[in-house]
């Protein structure tokens, strides 16, 4: 594990008799370095991570004496690392004025060759185990349901999200944990609920970044790629998977559907703009909300009293997306893989019950 990599230590080395290529040197924050392949094998680590090895405290230097159990403290910023003519690597230690020699090197090799075949089954056992690892978490915990109240008058955003007050809040993503001496990170705190009123579904998400919905939108069929998005799932039947990302391109609203379902090959959804239907607000603060039409997603309070339905968000820098999060379905963290970000698994989805009045 590489812990606190600071910098590059001086230009690559090739170590005289080994045919491993090239190595470079990182610099630890906690007094030790890693040695690296150029293509990004871990080698080795010298020294020790300060809290774990002994302080370069010894009665005296003798030439020539081992040091592999020392540490060059915390912030040691400016070891340097240079190959001699001879082949030979030393490096300087930084803050402490000692130069020391790197043995051993020589002695790398590269990992065999191995033939590796990967046919379309691997792929599905792959991604079924995903899934059957992610089902046999939630079977751990208490059932999760989501409140959808039937409530008299349509919500309205502002920044004290007042007509949400007495709705169920479900978490996103809560990880984190405040930091300390300089710096203003902090946990993520983000939350949702949804309501219903006049024939339409309302969901509103508190996520503290006004920026979120930073999306290119290069590709409409790929929003889930290019940025920042709001995602709503909603299962009103197997022959109706629903997903609705909903986002800003060139500072407007911008909403694709992906439906699924038996009648859909699984991980290719159809995708259509319905960027028309959808309404968005937002307070400027990190504050979101949607409005979908109950006709859009096939949602019949009277009829689909419980369905099946997960919300989450995607972050992004408005060119590509970088992570996914919901609140019901953690086996999302795939960001470089179109069909896995496509798929829609409504048996990972929670369930929502829908029309129960409001307190």
């Amino acid at each position: 594990m590489i812990i606190g990599s600071t910098r590059l230590l001086g230009e690559a080395v090739t170590p005289k008799g080994s045919a491993t290529g090239p190595l470079f040197f990182v610099n630890g924050n906690q007094g030790n370095m890693y040695v690296m392949t150029q293509d990004g094998l871990f080698v080795t680590q010298l020294f020790q991570d300060v809290r774990q090895g002994k302080l370069w405290q010894m009665p005296s230097a003798q030439r020539g004496m081992l040091v592999d159990d020392l540490t060059l403290h915390d912030e040691n910023f400016f070891p340097t690392v240079t190959q001699v003519p001879d082949g030979s690597v030393y490096l300087m230690a930084g803050a402490t004025p000692a130069l020391v020699k790197v043995e051993g090197l020589e002695s790398l090799r590269p990992l065999a060759a191995t033939e590796f075949q990967l046919g379309l089954d691997d792929l599905r056992t792959c991604g079924d185990f995903v899934n059957v690892r992610e089902a046999a978490r939630q079977a751990r915990l208490d059932p999760q349901v989501l409140l959808v109240p039937l409530v008299s008058e349509e919500p309205t955003l502002n920044h004290q999200l007042k007509d949400w007050a007495k709705s169920q809040w479900v978490p996103i993503d809560k990880r984190g944990v405040a930091a300390y001496f300089d710096s203003h990170s902090k946990p993520y705190d983000v939350e949702a609920a949804a309501a219903v009123a006049n024939h339409r579904l309302f969901v509103v998400w508190k996520t503290g970044d006004p920026g979120l919905l930073k999306n290119s939108g290069e590709f409409e069929e790929l929003l889930f790629k290019t940025g920042g998005a709001l995602d709503l799932m909603v299962s009103v039947s197997p022959d109706s998977n629903l997903r609705i990302l909903v986002t800003e391109v060139n500072r407007r609203t911008k909403a694709m559907l992906y439906e699924g379902g038996q009648a859909h090959p699984r991980g290719a959804p159809k995708a259509t703009d319905v960027s028309n239907q959808i309404e968005l607000a937002t307070d400027g603060q990190g504050d979101f909300e949607v409005v979908v039409p109950f006709e859009l997603i096939g949602l019949n309070p009277s009829v689909n009293s419980k369905v099946k339905g997960d919300i989450g968000i995607l972050r992004g820098d408005g060119r590509q997306t970088v992570e996914r999060v919901y609140w019901h379905n953690k086996a999302t963290a795939i960001v470089s893989d179109v069909p896995s970000e496509m798929e829609l698994t409504p048996e990972l989805w929670g369930s929502w019950e829908i029309g129960r009045r409001e307190p």
